[in-house]
């Protein structure tokens, strides 16, 4: 799969990237990039493009917390979940080539 060089995250750009030193992925809100390291085949490299791009709005939009285990929790209402939706279409249009 050919990696978009980067994404657009709540207005901002990231940097996309891959690094073969990781496997699956990545992502740093400062200075924003997004790690795609090594994975099985196509499906799940778009899989974990996917998964990174979710995690840095979540990041980024504060909805990212760690419990008392040091998990990863996430916390939103449904208007927020809406606010995700709409940030995550604005990230991976240009990957479909539209608007």
């Amino acid at each position: 799969m050919r990696l978009p060089k980067s994404i657009q995250i709540n207005g901002r750009p990231w940097r996309v990237i891959r690094n073969k030193r990781i496997y699956g992925g990545a992502c740093h809100t400062h200075p924003g990039t997004i790690e795609i390291g090594n994975v099985a085949n196509n499906d799940q490299e778009f899989e974990v493009l996917i998964h990174e791009i979710l995690e840095g709005i979540l990041l980024s939009g504060g909805r990212r917390y760690e419990n008392n285990a040091d998990e990863q929790m996430f916390c939103f209402d449904h208007h927020e979940f809406i606010a995700i939706t709409k940030e995550l279409s604005a990230a991976i249009r240009p990957l479909f080539g539209t608007p």
